[in-house]
């Protein structure tokens, strides 16, 4: 014989990160004790964006940096032509 949970029983909800571990009195005015570490989240968030596009642009720097030389150094030794030793001759 099977025996059912009526719907929705035995999960926890919540609606905001960390509301679990909050107690009432730990509560500061009306507001919800979660919005703090919502607000500090998203800031987070956003700091952590800000430090992925700067390291992807540092990255995007170097490679054209590394591309540029590279295209240099190539175009030096096509130019870089033999030259025929000259015999120095020199008056006593």
């Amino acid at each position: 014989m099977e025996t059912r949970c009526p719907e929705g029983a035995g999960q926890r909800q919540r609606s905001w990160l960390g509301a679990q571990h909050d107690s009432p009195g730990s509560r500061q005015g009306s507001r919800p004790a979660s919005a703090k570490s919502v607000r500090e989240y998203q800031q987070q968030n956003e700091q952590e964006q800000e430090q992925e596009q700067e390291q992807e642009q540092e990255q995007e720097q170097e490679q054209e940096q590394e591309q540029e030389q590279a295209a240099y150094y190539h175009r030096q030794e096509e130019n870089h032509t033999p030259r025929p030793e000259k015999n120095i001759t020199r008056h006593a």
